[in-house]
């Protein structure tokens, strides 16, 4: 680097440390020797801050209600929002019993548990977004939040689809159930 430049760096940086010194006004101090700032910076900084008062509202304007700040101030959530964040309970797990000659017992038939996993689609609809050449529905799950055009498949095993009354469905396309997207408004007619 040129000799200038390095001198230039180097003064900035010792200036930006020396303001960084410097007490204000709002520090409650006066304006000391580097080292008495650095021995009062030390001592407020290890020991907690001072209770402050609220602020005083302006003359004439009404007084604002005051937010809580803890999270045990708060109301608890309704179970609707919790289900919309937290998706649906993950479904207990199946134990399977051993027969008189030490083998598994019978599984479900593959036909139950295809309807089964055509109930559950994880998606909820958040919104729609149009940006002028395809309309994207977005859509939430637990996971992840995405934005898919009307026919377009999802995780490989749904399809967006319309029924005949509006209605915004997935289709399980193994099994060719269709249910309905939670949250999703009825399509009007244009």
């Amino acid at each position: 680097m040129r000799p200038a430049l390095t001198l230039t760096l180097a003064a900035s940086v010792v200036a930006t440390g020396l303001m960084a010194l410097w007490p204000t006004d709002d520090d409650g101090l006066v304006p000391a020797t580097a080292p008495q700032a650095m021995h009062a910076i030390r001592t407020t900084a290890a020991s907690p801050p001072a209770p402050t008062a609220p602020m005083a509202a302006p003359v004439g304007a009404p007084a604002l209600p005051s937010l809580p700040t803890r999270a045990a101030d708060w109301p608890p959530p309704p179970p609707a929002a919790l289900a919309a964040w937290q998706g649906p309970a993950a479904a207990p797990l199946r134990s399977t019993a051993l027969g008189a000659r030490g083998g598994a017992a019978a599984a479900a038939p593959p036909a139950a548990s295809a309807a089964a996993a055509a109930a559950e689609f994880a998606y909820q609809w958040i919104g729609q977004l149009d940006d002028g050449i395809t309309p994207k529905l977005l859509l939430a799950s637990a996971r992840r939040s995405i934005g898919v055009p009307l026919g377009a498949l999802i995780d490989g095993q749904w399809r967006l689809a319309r029924s005949t009354d509006g209605t915004l469905q997935a289709i399980h396309q193994p099994s060719g159930t269709p249910v309905d997207v939670l949250g999703a408004p009825r399509a009007t007619d244009p």
